[in-house]
């Protein structure tokens, strides 16, 4: 895989097996029958790899979107909040606008956005989510923490992977407020 000129080398240990892209896309495919979804989500995986890898291993991640994800990527003309481009919603659907697919490199970063919220998903024993990152969805304190910390994330995917250190959603001032309080 190559990201303007720069290879990156996604070979994964677990225990004595190595996981690569191809073991990714297998145990993603026990789940997904889509062939986008697949290629996203993998993609999803070894960028989160290449960024945090010290903080969640990949056997976890993928096991955590195979839990919280309940189908395959959702392409739609409109979302239904129509500010939005993308969504990780309560059922555990990803919803993509359409038009979001035609620029790729602006699609992985809102897919990473929205997979990290996937992942970060907290669903009870009936798949009701309870929590989603910093955010108890019964009362939806912390959302707007939660929607910091996933974009201070995601722009640090957008740095590392891309070069781009420009913001690009319209999270900036929570952002900066994250980032300031990490400092």
């Amino acid at each position: 895989v190559q990201y303007k000129n720069k290879k990156l080398k996604y070979i994964i240990k677990k225990g004595d097996k190595t996981l690569n892209k191809t073991d990714i896309e297998n145990s993603l495919r026990k789940k997904f029958d889509d062939e986008y979804t697949i290629k996203m989500l993998t993609n999803y995986v070894l960028e989160f790899q290449e960024c945090f890898s010290d903080i969640i291993s990949t056997e976890e991640v993928v096991r955590r979107l195979m839990n919280n994800i309940n189908g395959n990527i959702i392409l739609m003309d409109e979302l239904p909040n129509k500010n939005l481009d993308g969504q990780y919603s309560r059922d555990g659907y990803v919803k993509l606008k359409t038009s979001t697919t035609k620029d790729e490199e602006y699609c992985k970063y809102l897919l990473f956005h929205e997979l990290t919220h996937a992942i970060t998903s907290v669903r009870d024993e009936n798949g009701n989510e309870t929590m989603l990152g910093f955010s108890d969805m019964r009362t939806n304190m912390g959302r707007g923490f939660n929607e910091a910390v996933t974009e201070y994330l995601s722009q640090i995917r957008n740095e590392k992977i891309t070069g781009n250190k420009n913001l690009i959603s319209g999270y900036r001032t929570i952002v900066e407020q994250a980032r300031r309080l990490f400092k």
